[in-house]
């Protein structure tokens, strides 16, 4: 009842959980002055915010590669990262098969990729084309223009670029039905929308493409989300501030300047997480959180699936979940999440035959048909040709370019304090325990650098980025690659210390990057850990002393799989002259 007469804002990130989301609808009923952010420094906002504008509603978008004859990726890893990506693969993997009886006919699929630093779905696409991020706008206006997009002019390319988006174009057109044009996290919110009227333009929608309502509850764009947030802390409007999973102290965008914020304000801050971060540090109290595999939950996964979550240990230092925190919010702290999830289902599954059903499911894991059923949303004409315009006035790059991207291993830097994920070599640099500023061999020519060179990198507003170069065949020229996830100062004693923090450089408006920026040398160079160099596997040696080829990579075309498939065993070591 005291909360009811004060303005109290809870602070997460987004939240599939059909118990989460009931307790915090309960929360927001109760309390009238309170409010619900969001804040994940890897959120999907441009998808979300683009696709809203292309429908006039926010859906949920997910793809069915099983029917893709032919997939373009822009800036996307969709094979390796991101909601459903194991699927994805695997559906990916099952129409690349060519094993079959010899002499048999068989198809495949076909994949294009555009991207400005390698992936691993970089590395098994049939046409790959190194992008720099400012090219982006121009590529998807290009390919809206080629498919019969309306109202979409093609700007001008260079010549490498428009043959190599002819050439997609032409492919995607010729499959239509079974084409699927893929746009990555970091493409603005106008390019998703002009992707999803390609994709409407090929025929994608209730094929290779399946939209429905979000799978997220109430998705919002997350920086505003943050913003108003914060704009609320500085005016003094709020008494009570919970953030559960969040780390906006670290995060954020720099400029948004959310230290400072907190540290102002006179709110009482309550930090309910796995660790004692940065954010903790600027709150009063902190509540150790529950680890996922100590807990009791539900989700919902990429397609809608809801499925439960079981406890394989006790709570190691008695943690709370999310749920629990705000049932305490609720009047409710003595209900622990066993308690609350059960009330969630009985509520959707009540009856006589409650506690069976119940003890199914949980021994099933998943609730039978509970994928989100798919729609077929309206495209608003009006929004794709404002997508158009907006794309054709994006700014054009520098000399050098800044792209921020999530770490394959520690991801924005939440995995950072595991050790096993410091060791693991991220999948192209084969680095590990650290970051690194990656540039192509030819740009850290033309810039006068080398590799394992500590250089600094400088925004047009004054932000620095001081780290060592690590050069990457495959990189586009003209283009700094740098990954999230380092330069913690609070995540534990595996992580602090470890590289330097990409997000000091990151601003609300680039939160992927900056489109110019400046390289300076230090003088200085540093050793990085890698399990592998690049071009080290060409020859070995044998007892004999002699030298042998080796054919680490055998590829052939589709057309000479079919004539012989057997061309990976028939290739011999072939002996190499050491004193050649």
């Amino acid at each position: 009842r005291r909360l009811a007469k004060h303005t109290v804002l809870l602070h997460t990130g987004p939240v599939t959980s059909p118990t989460e989301a009931r307790l915090i609808a309960a929360l927001l009923e109760s309390y009238p002055q309170a409010r619900w952010h969001r804040w994940d420094p890897l959120a999907r906002d441009g998808a979300t915010k683009g696709l809203t504008e292309a429908f006039g509603a926010p859906v949920g978008m997910r793809f069915d590669l099983a029917k893709a004859d032919v997939v373009l990726a822009l800036e996307s890893d969709f094979l390796t990262a991101g909601p459903g990506s194991v699927r994805y693969a695997r559906d990916f993997a099952a129409r690349r098969k060519v094993s079959h009886p010899e002499g048999a006919a068989t198809t495949m699929n076909r994949l294009y990729v555009a991207e400005s630093s390698p992936t691993a779905t970089g590395t098994v696409a049939d046409h790959r084309l190194r992008i720099r991020p400012s090219q982006i706008a121009g590529i998807v206006q290009a390919l809206a223009a080629a498919v019969g997009v309306a109202g979409v002019a093609a700007p001008a390319l260079d010549a490498a670029t428009t043959k190599w988006v002819a050439a997609a174009a032409r492919d995607l057109a010729a499959h239509r039905g079974a084409a699927l044009v893929v746009a990555g996290e970091t493409l603005p919110a106008a390019a998703h929308t002009l992707v999803a009227a390609i994709n409407d333009a090929l025929g994608a929608s209730g094929g290779t493409l399946l939209y429905s309502a979000p799978f997220e509850a109430d998705p919002v764009d997350n920086l505003t989300s943050l913003l108003a947030l914060l704009n609320e802390m500085k005016a003094g409007k709020v008494d009570l501030l919970l953030l559960s999973g969040v780390n906006p102290v670290y995060d954020a965008p720099a400029d948004l300047a959310v230290a400072a914020i907190f540290q102002a304000s006179s709110a009482l801050r309550i930090h309910h997480g796995l660790h004692d971060d940065e954010t903790a540090a600027y709150c009063q109290w902190h509540v150790p959180a529950t680890h996922y595999l100590e807990s009791w939950g539900d989700a919902r996964a990429y397609d809608g699936t809801v499925s439960l979550v079981q406890p394989l240990i006790e709570p190691l230092y008695g943690g709370k979940t999310t749920s629990e925190m705000i049932g305490a919010l609720l009047g409710r702290p003595t209900d622990d999440a066993y308690t609350l999830l059960r009330e969630t289902w009985e509520a959707q599954m009540g009856g006589e035959t409650f506690d069976s059903a119940f003890r199914k499911l949980l021994h099933d894991g998943l609730l039978p048909a509970s994928a989100l059923p798919s729609s077929q949303p309206v495209l608003v004409a009006a929004s794709v040709n404002a997508a158009a315009q907006a794309l054709a006035s994006a700014p054009a790059g520098g000399e050098l370019e800044l792209a921020l991207r999530p770490d394959p291993s520690v991801l924005d830097g939440r995995f950072a304090n595991n050790g096993w994920l410091q060791e693991l070599p991220k999948p192209i640099t084969k680095l590990t325990w650290e970051n690194a500023i990656l540039l192509s061999p030819g740009t850290a020519e033309k810039l006068g650098v080398a590799g394992n060179e500590i250089v600094e990198l400088a925004a047009p507003d004054g932000r620095k980025l001081t780290g060592p170069v690590w050069l990457l065949p495959g990189q586009a020229d003209g283009v700094a690659t740098v990954h999230l996830g380092y330069g913690r100062t609070r995540a534990g004693k595996v992580a602090n210390g470890i590289g330097f923090s990409a997000y000091a450089a990151q601003t609300s408006a680039g939160r992927y990057g900056l489109p110019s920026v400046t390289l300076a040398t230090t003088g200085a160079s540093a050793a990085l850990a890698t399990t592998q160099g690049h071009h080290s596997i060409d020859w070995m040696r044998e007892e004999s002393e002699q030298a042998t080829e080796r054919s680490v990579v055998r590829q052939a075309t589709l057309a000479e799989v079919e004539k012989n498939p057997h061309f990976v065993h028939s290739e011999a070591h072939g002996e190499l002259d050491l004193n050649t």
